[in-house]
């Protein structure tokens, strides 16, 4: 495994020239937290589990998972529901997890 040693004033570079692309993947408190169990639960997870996990209303859970769907830390694959609508399950989309 290859380890990089990145200074301070290289991260506080690369966030003054690339505000905006930083921005677009920083994680709420929320989602690190959802983020970091996902990384460790051995098979997918749905938003109805993560409410659970969490104690957040479904809606809630919907949003922080699909807040990390868009930046690109999960992957997603949508289940069918007896009844008749579906949910997605959602898997760690980053290299090397679940080790």
């Amino acid at each position: 495994m290859e380890v990089w040693v990145i200074s301070l004033n290289d991260i506080r570079r690369e966030i003054a020239d690339r505000r905006v692309e930083i921005r677009d993947i920083m994680l709420t408190s929320q989602q690190v937290k959802v983020f970091r169990f996902l990384r460790r639960y051995a098979e997918p997870v749905r938003s109805s589990g993560v409410a659970k996990r969490f104690n957040f209303s479904a809606q809630h859970a919907c949003m922080v998972m699909d807040g990390l769907y868009q930046k690109g830390y999960v992957d997603r694959k949508q289940q069918p529901q007896e009844s008749g609508g579906f949910e997605y399950e959602y898997v760690s989309a980053i290299d090397g997890d679940r080790t």
